[in-house]
Formats: structure tokens, C-alpha cells, sequence
């Protein structure tokens, strides 16, 4: 058999300005991290009890903000400090990549395609929120200023019977 990095492309495209950052998912150790924020993230966002020690988790404020993006964009994200691409831009870069690395390429390219905004239609399936049919909520997600914000995930996308 071939090699699997001849087989997948598992890097995810980010278009910025004209041009393509390719962004590698992160190694197995810092990918569970990731997906643990996520599911710590739903629960705070749904209202669930988490003590404020594991609350502490989820939240990435100003000072912690590069080292969660070097977490999720990788070298990707020195890049693109070095091109100089704005807060907003970088924030959305990461934003993307953590829902890639959490929830599914399918998501990501839905949270990228509608500027974050807007829902995905409901699904057939249970959502990472556990309701049938329902939106997902997602972790909140670093901004500037003084902590965080909340943002909302698509619902995953129904699939195809075959």
C-alpha cells in the first residue's frame, strides 16, 4: 500500500488575501486536548455545572490566545503573523481549524463558507449537541478584549443515504 500522505490530503485550506494557508492537523496528544475544550465548551454553553477550575479550560483570553492558535493553525499561524494579516482574520483562521480538528472538515468548511454567521440546515441525526434536528453550540472561541465569546457551529450536515 501506498503511503497514507500520498493517499489523504488531511491539511485543511484557508484562503486569506489571495492566498492559501494549509493548515496540518495537529499531532494525536494536542488534537484530544482540542476536543476536550470542545466538549467542555458545549457543556458551559448549555448551561451544564462545571466546576470553575475545569470552566478555566474552555476560556482562552488575551494572554493564552497565541498559544491556542499555535495549537490549532500550527506553524501556520507564524505565517500568518509574519504576512500580517489582521486580529479578525487570524481569529477566524483559528476558529475554523478548531472546529475542523473538533467536529469535522464538513462543519469548518460551512462555518468558513457563511462567515461564521449563519446555521446549517437541521439534520436527521443526533448534533454534537445531542438534540436531533437541532443547531450545535460550540465551545466559545478566543476574541480580543477580555475573554471570550460564543459562537455557533453548523449543525452537521445530513448524509446521503446510499
Amino acid at each position: 500500500m501506498r503511503d497514507l500522505v500520498d493517499v489523504l490530503d488531511l491539511s485543511l485550506p484557508l484562503p486569506i488575501r489571495g492566498k492559501t494557508y494549509r493548515v496540518l492537523p495537529p499531532n494525536a496528544a494536542t488534537g484530544l486536548a482540542l476536543q476536550q475544550k470542545m466538549a467542555l465548551g458545549i457543556i458551559v454553553n448549555q448551561g451544564g455545572h462545571v466546576p470553575d477550575d475545569v470552566r478555566a479550560q474552555v476560556e482562552v483570553d488575551d494572554e493564552h490566545l497565541p498559544d491556542f492558535a499555535h495549537q490549532v493553525l500550527g506553524d501556520v499561524y507564524d505565517e500568518m503573523v509574519a504576512d500580517d494579516l489582521s486580529t479578525p482574520e487570524i481569529e477566524f483562521a483559528v476558529s475554523t481549524a478548531f472546529i475542523a480538528w473538533t467536529s469535522g472538515r464538513a462543519y469548518a468548511e460551512h462555518y468558513w463558507e457563511t462567515g461564521g454567521k449563519a446555521q446549517a440546515p437541521a439534520t436527521q441525526g443526533p448534533t454534537p449537541s445531542g438534540k436531533a434536528g437541532a443547531a450545535a453550540t460550540t465551545t466559545q472561541t478566543p476574541k480580543s478584549g477580555s475573554g471570550t465569546t460564543t459562537r455557533q457551529a453548523p449543525a452537521r450536515p445530513a448524509r446521503k443515504k446510499a
